[in-house]
């Protein structure tokens, strides 16, 4: 297996016989910001990552027999993926469902664990991982097919907030955890003009983050620090000014 891409990202079984074609690719990881603590149930703007691809490697075959394009993560809604030229779009990751909260995809056999998901159609050998986000992807389990990406969002007046336990599962849907989401639309941390664009970055996931003002407030950011090889950055909350900052975030493809 390939391990997908920080932060949740589903892995790839890239195993082909073959010198001249590449395999799948694993599914991109999440580029979020957290407020208080590392975890699922603390993230406050979350960019979902794309799904992982099994192409073959000449560019004319593309929209062809062997394309297996991944989906665009960045998007409140997760992109479909396409196999053997077909895209797929009966299971996104949204706001509110995908495979799992927080994580992607990765790629099985006999496939999905989750019911909701796909089940094997052909190939047992190349299948890409699905991209992580607010909601993973679904992978497609298909040796000639990609992967999902992952849904965005951010906590925002508008914004989908589940009020009941939410249940986190690992990228194979074994392991799990189940949390309340730590924040609500009275909790005083609400983002504003929030916007969305998937497909728009590829590489590594990035955040940039720009101060536009300093006013007066009773609870602050009073600093974010970027994990060590991640994309997230985890702020701290206390008093006294805060910063008004702008925050732009790209998903990269893996």
């Amino acid at each position: 297996m390939i391990k997908g891409g920080y932060g949740g990202g589903g892995s790839a079984a890239n195993w082909y016989p073959s010198p001249i074609i590449y395999g799948a690719g694993s599914g991109g990881g999440q580029t979020a910001v957290k407020f208080e603590k590392n975890t699922l149930w603390h993230r406050v703007i979350v960019s979902g990552g794309g799904g992982g691809s099994d192409n073959y490697y000449e560019t004319d075959l593309i929209g062809k027999m062997d394309d297996g394009s991944g989906g665009a993560g960045g998007g409140f809604s997760g992109q479909g993926f396409w196999i053997d030229g077909e895209y797929v779009s009966t299971k996104l990751a949204t706001s509110s469902s995908g495979f799992t909260f927080g994580n992607g995809e990765s790629a099985q056999r006999y496939g999905s664990k989750n019911e909701k998901g796909f089940k094997p159609e052909k190939g047992d050998s190349d299948r890409p991982g699905a991209g992580a986000g607010w909601f993973g992807g679904f992978a497609g389990h298909h040796g000639n097919g990609g992967a999902g990406g992952g849904s965005s969002s951010a906590l925002s007046s508008d914004a989908y907030i589940p009020e009941d336990l939410i249940t986190a599962y690992d990228n194979n849907y074994e392991e799990f955890e189940s949390h309340y989401y730590e924040f609500n639309k009275q909790s005083g941390y609400l983002f504003q003009n929030v916007v969305s664009y998937p497909g728009v970055w590829e590489g590594n996931g990035k955040l940039v983050i720009t101060v536009l003002k300093q006013e007066y407030y009773n609870y602050i950011i009073s600093g974010c620090k970027l994990k060590a090889y991640s994309n997230n950055y985890i702020c701290q909350l206390g008093f006294g000014s805060v910063y008004l900052i702008n925050l732009i975030m790209y998903l990269g493809f893996f």
